[in-house]
């Protein structure tokens, strides 16, 4: 069973990143929500529901950790939708790695 995720509406900039994230969505990994500020959510209120806030790029990783195959698959079909030029699934990962997806934060490690 897919869980919720609340995504704040910046998560729909940069368009590769939304992409992913939308597909992972449709993929039945999460059933998403959007808000327009998910900073009006505090974390003293997201934990008496048991909800945790984080990145979108946190977010992503972790439905890699979840289901590695399926978030391929994402990838996959982002590189068939591209058409002029068509896209490589090494295509769009470069272009996840330039919108910052791969960037680590302080304490993640190499």
């Amino acid at each position: 069973m897919a869980f919720t995720v609340v995504c704040d509406a910046c998560v729909l900039y940069p368009s590769t990143l939304r992409d992913l994230r939308i597909r992972i969505a449709q993929a039945g990994l999460v059933q998403a929500k959007w808000t327009d500020r998910i900073r009006d959510f505090p974390n003293a209120t997201l934990e008496a529901w048991n909800v945790e806030a984080v990145s979108a790029d946190d977010f992503v990783l972790a439905q890699i950790d979840l289901d590695r195959q399926r978030v391929f698959a994402a990838v996959q079909q982002i590189a068939d939708s591209w058409r002029s030029p068509p896209g490589t699934t090494g295509d769009v990962l470069d272009r996840l790695e330039r919108d910052g997806l791969l960037a680590k934060p302080p304490g993640h490690g190499e």
